[in-house]
């Protein structure tokens, strides 16, 4: 269950990479 939880941080910090980026531009 710990590296489902960990996958699941990965994800969410990729998406918020995404939205950074954005706001960014």
């Amino acid at each position: 269950m710990i590296q489902t939880i960990l996958l699941i941080n990965l994800r969410g910090e990729r998406e918020n990479e995404k939205r950074v980026c954005l706001g960014d531009v």
